[in-house]
């Protein structure tokens, strides 16, 4: 009868062993989409245009639910965790060592070069996502036409899934008749977006922005003429990381 409620004990021991194995190698994994050290959910926001909601998806209904469930089951079972150890001061250790293991890989994984800054991840999917969807040319021949007056670099709303592409009106100085966006631009999102016509050193541009954040950060291309001089990255606060996408054309997203 001893033995056999030893070897029942001797068998949930190793099932729980087995269990923690399995649990914290489960964590190990839950630990790397935590750190994201690829920036993939950032790179699929700017590949997918889904205007950082990936990421304000995930942190709130995956990520915080998921932690929460988790330190409620490991503090379950340090608490079982006396039946592994007879010295409580292994016990103890043991359980100091997992409860700091969390916060320390999460001090760890915003140290550079671990995780790279959002914004280089984002604009990386951005970049792929404009040499997929923008027609260059179409879009240089379009500007070529335009009048000249438009180019005063000034900002016009578009929403192109309700006003079938045209600039708002009325438009100072612009006449009749009202300036149709044409479908190479009207495709690159269904989301509201600014458009800004403007000179370069007397050279045609277009300036296309997205915003997000309540204006705290915003992210777009620019598009003129081949000679047109791409600016290199300005780091400061108020500055623009930008990635070339050809000659005269270039993605950016604000440092904001």
């Amino acid at each position: 009868m001893e033995e056999q409620k030893e070897e029942v004990k001797k068998g949930w021991k190793i099932f729980w062993i087995i269990f923690d194995i399995i649990f914290f190698g489960i964590y190990a994994l839950y630990l790397i989409i935590l750190i994201d050290p690829k920036g993939t959910v950032r790179f699929c926001d700017g590949l997918y245009d889904t205007n950082y909601t990936f990421e304000i998806i995930f942190i709130p209904f995956v990520l915080w639910p998921a932690t929460s469930a988790y330190f409620v089951i490991l503090f379950v079972r340090l608490y079982f965790w006396n039946r592994y150890f007879e010295s409580k001061i292994n016990l103890w250790f043991a359980r100091i060592a997992v409860m700091l293991l969390l916060p320390l890989v999460l001090i760890i994984s915003f140290m550079p070069p671990v995780r790279q800054p959002g914004y280089k991840t984002f604009m990386a999917g951005f970049h792929r996502r404009m040499q997929n969807r923008l027609d260059i040319e179409k879009t240089r021949v379009w500007l070529e036409t335009l009048d000249d007056e438009l180019f005063d670099g000034k900002y016009y709303p578009l929403l192109s899934q309700t006003n079938d592409g045209v600039l708002p009106v009325p438009i100072p100085k612009v006449p009749a008749p009202p300036v149709t966006i044409p479908k190479e631009i009207r495709g690159l999102s269904e989301k509201i977006y600014y458009l800004s016509f403007y000179r370069e050193n007397k050279l045609r541009c277009i300036r296309i922005k997205w915003g997000g954040g309540l204006g705290r950060w915003c992210y777009g291309i620019v598009i003129g003429p081949e000679e047109m001089k791409i600016p290199a990255s300005d780091f400061c606060d108020d500055g623009e990381y930008r990635l070339k996408l050809e000659d005269g054309v270039y993605v950016w997203h604000s440092m904001q």
